[in-house]
């Protein structure tokens, strides 16, 4: 419980979401202020206009109001630097104006998700701003949502939802681990990442949402190898 109160917490929810409606996000919000999270560390966007997708003002994305592939929509504003400025206080500089500068990284995940259950891709990315190639920089998971794997859109969300200028700036690196449809065992027909118990295996019903879930312990790998040594 403590944790949770230490938590920043960013929410988005958007009225012509018929995926996640905003009855279910509400919870979000109900669920931290009831475990302690102060308000203030709450970001609760609501937005009219947007479906079910992750936000941008590209022009180039399809429009706000659509939920379609590859779920990436113009709502006029770079969600990943919203979120990103809320979850780190301290890290606010202003977005490479830019091509991104620093390096995208292609590497081998079947090295850190060993369990067939965590329906985890092949290979993942990690972006390296070149401010971080001697290390002291923080690091962002970024989950991409269901069908918005590389498999499913290539490289449309690590290259462009826009995390990656902001990093360039704040001194962070993004992770960003990957999974993939399944059809079979474990079934995962959309590819997203675990919220409903498909890792399980025999392990227990509850074990996807603990410390031990099979795509939590990837992750916690990844993120201690770029911690090691140089």
């Amino acid at each position: 419980m403590e944790n949770l109160k230490r938590q920043r917490v960013y929410v988005f929810s958007g009225a012509k979401d018929d995926t996640v409606k905003t009855i279910v996000s509400d919870q979000v919000e109900r669920y931290y202020l009831a475990a302690g999270t102060p308000k203030e560390q709450i970001s609760y966007v609501r937005n009219a206009d947007a479906g079910h997708a992750f936000m941008t003002s590209s022009e180039s994305d399809q429009r706000c109001s659509v939920t379609g592939s590859p779920y990436i929509n113009n709502c006029g504003f770079m969600q990943a630097h919203d979120l990103l400025r809320h979850l780190y206080p301290a890290r606010t500089a202003a977005p490479n104006a830019g091509r991104p500068t620093g390096t995208l990284i292609r590497f081998d995940q079947k090295e850190f998700a060993t369990d067939a259950r965590a329906s985890m891709d092949d290979a993942a990315w990690v972006y390296v701003p070149d401010a971080c190639t001697a290390g002291g920089c923080a690091v962002h998971v970024a989950f991409h949502g269901c069908r918005q794997g590389a498999s499913a859109i290539g490289s449309r969300f690590y290259e462009h939802a826009g995390y990656n200028s902001m990093a360039d700036t704040n001194r962070l690196i993004v992770l960003y681990p990957q999974v993939h449809v399944s059809k079979g065992i474990p079934s995962n027909p959309r590819g997203c990442w675990d919220f409903w118990g498909y890792s399980n295996g025999r392990q227990g019903i509850d074990v996807f949402a603990t410390r031990s879930a099979s795509q939590m312990a990837a992750i916690v790998a990844m993120l201690d190898r770029l911690g090691e040594k140089r």
